[in-house]
């Protein structure tokens, strides 16, 4: 049996919706997870449970950016990724250390 949280009724439907907004609140906030959660009053566990329900089978979404280093302007780039984790990466850094950076990244 299914119960509300994942089943098509008009309730888990309005539930799923709360949570989608919730999640794309989050990530617009720059914030971490546990601050979002407290000024929002939202159980921690409960955030989790539904950004892995929600995110499950998502792919991840990169795109290639090359951008040759400006004198006077940062010698890094940042990334946000959707988790809301922010990665600082040197000009130079090679596509072997990133892709090692961001494996360790979705580890559990």
């Amino acid at each position: 049996m299914e119960n509300s949280r994942t089943s098509n009724t008009p309730r888990g439907t309005a539930l799923r919706e709360r949570w989608q907004r919730h999640l794309k609140s989050w990530r617009f906030s720059g914030t971490t997870q546990i601050a979002y959660c407290q000024k929002h009053g939202i159980s921690r566990h409960a955030f989790q449970y539904w950004k892995h329900q929600l995110d499950n089978g998502r792919p991840s979404q990169f795109v290639e950016v090359k951008q040759p280093p400006v004198p006077g302007i940062s010698n890094h780039i940042e990334i946000l990724l959707v988790e809301g984790v922010r990665i600082c990466v040197p000009h130079g850094t090679g596509p072997e250390e990133l892709r090692m950076v961001l494996h360790v990244l979705r580890e559990p």
